[in-house]
């Protein structure tokens, strides 16, 4: 039988959420309700780490990267919402 995934427990902290997990060690902190940041433990963050490493990056052609580059900009800063 297949362990069922506990549920995050939110707590408050000033203008962020945190979200723990009792299992698993991780850590959503949220904003407004979006995620600005996961917090792993060090194993996993090694793991990840290692693995970024031996993926080759790719690149956005020009034309996709100044299309991206405009949806940034005209996207509202946090102060703005």
């Amino acid at each position: 039988m297949a362990e069922e995934a506990e549920l995050a427990h939110p707590a408050e902290f000033g203008v962020f959420t945190l979200f723990r997990r009792r299992v698993g060690g991780r850590t959503a902190v949220a904003r407004k309700g979006v995620v600005v940041a996961e917090l792993l433990d060090p194993d996993e963050a090694h793991w990840l780490q290692g693995k970024a490493r031996s993926v080759s990056q790719g690149f956005m052609d020009p034309k996709q990267k100044a299309a991206f580059e405009e949806f940034l900009a005209r996207q509202e800063s946090l102060d703005e919402q």
